[in-house]
C-alpha cells in the first residue's frame, strides 16, 4: 500500500497537480471514486452525510479557547504532556486516524516533509492517532517520521476535544475487511477522531484551527508556517 500512494503523489505531480496537500488527496480520492466499488463509494457518502448532521464543530475548541491540557505516551512510551510543551514553543497538534488510512498516509508523508520547515517557524510537530504504539511505530518506519507520534488507544483525549464519532456500520464492515482494523484498535474500533489540527501558543492558546468533518481534508502545512510565522514576529 505504501508504494502504491507514492506512485499516486508523483502521478499527481506529473500531471500538473499544485503541489500542495489538497491537490494529493484530491487525486487519491478521484482514484478511489473512479476505481472503487459502487458499494464502497456508498458506504463513504452514506457515513459523509450522517456525520454533517452532527454539527461536532459547535463543540470542537476554536481559536482564542484555551487548549485543552492532556498527557499521553508517544509510540516510544515516552510522555508527552501539552502543558509543558507548550511553555518551550507553539504546538502543531493534529489528529489521524491511523497507518491503514491512505488520506492519512498522504497527510503523513506530507507534514513530514515539511516538518524541518515547520521547526524553522519555531513550531513543534505532534501527531496524534487511536492506534495501538506497535502500529504506530510501523507508520512512523514506513513514512520515516521524525516528529512526535501519540497513541491515544481509548480516544479519551480525543472525546475531551469532542472530536470522536461512530463509523455507519456498512462503512466500518467494508474497511475492517481491507485494513484488518483489529490490528490498530484493540477496542471500540466504530470511534474515530475527526482530521483536525491546532497551532497552540506558549501561553496554550489556540490561534489556528482547521475543523472539518471530512476525512478527506486535512490542514495544509503552509497555512501551519504562517501562522507560526506570525507568531514569531508576535514574540
Amino acid at each position: 500500500m505504501r508504494y502504491i500512494l507514492i506512485g499516486l503523489i508523483v502521478i499527481g505531480q506529473l500531471l500538473g497537480a499544485d503541489g500542495s496537500l489538497k491537490s494529493e488527496l484530491d487525486a487519491y480520492n478521484a482514484l478511489f471514486y473512479k476505481q472503487g466499488s459502487a458499494e464502497a463509494v456508498g458506504a463513504v457518502e452514506d457515513d459523509l452525510s450522517k456525520r454533517h448532521t452532527l454539527n461536532m464543530r459547535q463543540h470542537i475548541p476554536k481559536v482564542g479557547d484555551k487548549a485543552i491540557e492532556f498527557s499521553l505516551k508517544n509510540i516510544n512510551g515516552e510522555r508527552f504532556d501539552l502543558n509543558e510543551a507548550f511553555k518551550h514553543s507553539p504546538v502543531v497538534l493534529f489528529w489521524y486516524r491511523g497507518g491503514w488510512c491512505p488520506y492519512c498516509n498522504i497527510q503523513l508523508s506530507y507534514y513530514q516533509r515539511y516538518h524541518q520547515a515547520i521547526k524553522n517557524a519555531g513550531g513543534r510537530l505532534v501527531g496524534i492517532a487511536p492506534e495501538v504504539q506497535s502500529m504506530g511505530r510501523v507508520t512512523q518506519q514506513d513514512h520515516e517520521i521524525d516528529f512526535d507520534l501519540l497513541s491515544d488507544t481509548d480516544n479519551a483525549v480525543a472525546k475531551q476535544y469532542h472530536l470522536v464519532y461512530t463509523v455507519q456500520p456498512k462503512l466500518l464492515s467494508l474497511m475492517d475487511e481491507r485494513f484488518g482494523l483489529d490490528d490498530y484498535y484493540p477496542v471500540h474500533k466504530q470511534e474515530l477522531p475527526l482530521t483536525v489540527a491546532f497551532v497552540i501558543d506558549q501561553s496554550g492558546i489556540i490561534r489556528y484551527a482547521y475543523i472539518d468533518d471530512d476525512f478527506r481534508k486535512r490542514a495544509e502545512p503552509t497555512e501551519i508556517i504562517d501562522v507560526l510565522n506570525k507568531l514569531k514576529e508576535q514574540r
